[in-house]
């Protein structure tokens, strides 16, 4: 019995120093769960189709990073981040400056954007890892 209480407050104090742990991190990281363009001719893409995966990482510091991880190649682009108003705005480049409503654990972007030499609207939707 006191070897069963011994392991089982080990395993309470993992447990939270785990979470103490996580609570502290100096980032916060977002994976993309939804990815949806629609064409102005009525055209609708699963963008997510074409990716392994898109993540968003917000550093304590207001830097930045993207990672796209398509299945011929992983690119990543830092920039900077600011909270205002319940949106996250991103300034990365041209491609992945977002301005992201908070909704929840999740953060929404809407925006124009050309794929495929359309004209459309895009929705991408970050779920916080």
């Amino acid at each position: 019995m006191k070897k069963f209480l011994t392991a089982l407050l080990c395993v309470i104090s993992l447990t939270m120093a785990l979470f103490a742990f996580t609570a502290c991190s100096n980032k916060q990281t977002y994976n993309c769960v939804g990815y949806d363009f629609t064409a102005d001719d009525g055209e609708e893409m699963n963008m997510l189709n074409m990716l392994n995966s898109l993540t968003l990482v917000l550093n304590n510091d207001k830097t930045c990073t993207i990672q796209i991880v398509t299945p011929g190649e992983n690119m990543s682009y830092s920039g900077t981040w600011e909270e205002k108003d319940g949106y996250i705005t991103t300034d990365i480049n041209s491609d992945w400056s977002m301005h992201l409503k908070k909704e929840g654990g999740k953060l929404i972007h809407t925006a124009r954007e050309t794929i495929g030499g359309k004209q459309g609207t895009s929705v991408v939707t970050f779920e916080k890892a």
